[in-house]
């Protein structure tokens, strides 16, 4: 296997399509490592790992909120790349600074990178309380609509018995009429 992968050789890996695998690189950009060649992004192997994982979760019918909450129990790494970059460009263009006044910028980046962290988990956890909201709106609508067609049902088995019970009476009469005419003796039978 090559060191990097392109998101065609994830694709051809996944055996899915390029666009399913650039969908979930985006929704969980976080968990996959990659690195920069120019404008070009290469994938780590570790990434076939994490989009393996995500794979087997979304065919288990998994909500996204539900794969991130999985990922992150996984010990997935989470990818601070831009983290390192930060810190990697305000020390170059530092070297001239005092070693302390560097270690501050570094420790400002990563607070900084700390805080978008938190604020990711905030929106994720606040996704997942309106995920699990619209679940159970969705789980008590289903159960309203399934003892309304209960009750249709029933309103219905009630109107085909009470149809039947009326015919059973008529079937009845006919056959009381039948019987009247048999048990006439054949004198009245034959003079009407």
């Amino acid at each position: 296997m090559r060191k990097h992968l392109r998101l065609k050789d994830l694709a051809s890996e996944l055996d899915v399509a390029r666009t399913t695998v650039s969908d979930w690189v985006t929704d969980f950009h976080m968990f996959i490592p990659y690195v920069m060649d120019g404008r070009s992004k290469f994938y780590e192997p570790a990434a076939l790992d994490v989009l393996r994982e995500v794979q087997r979760l979304k065919k288990q019918g998994i909500y996204k909120a539900d794969i991130y909450k999985e990922l992150k129990e996984m010990d997935f790494a989470l990818v601070v790349e831009d983290a390192a970059e930060e810190i990697k460009n305000e020390l170059q263009s530092n070297l001239s600074l005092d070693k302390r006044e560097d270690l501050l910028n570094m420790f400002k980046v990563a607070i900084n990178q700390k805080q978008m962290l938190e604020n990711h988990d905030k929106r994720f956890e606040e996704h997942e309380r309106v995920i699990t909201q619209f679940k159970e709106e969705n789980d008590k609508k289903f159960e309203e609509q399934s003892e309304a067609l209960n009750e249709i049902k029933k309103s219905y088995s009630q109107a085909a018995s009470s149809e039947e019970l009326n015919e059973l009476k008529k079937e009845n009469e006919s056959l009381k009429k039948r019987l009247e005419k048999l048990e006439k003796p054949w004198y009245k039978k034959l003079l009407g």
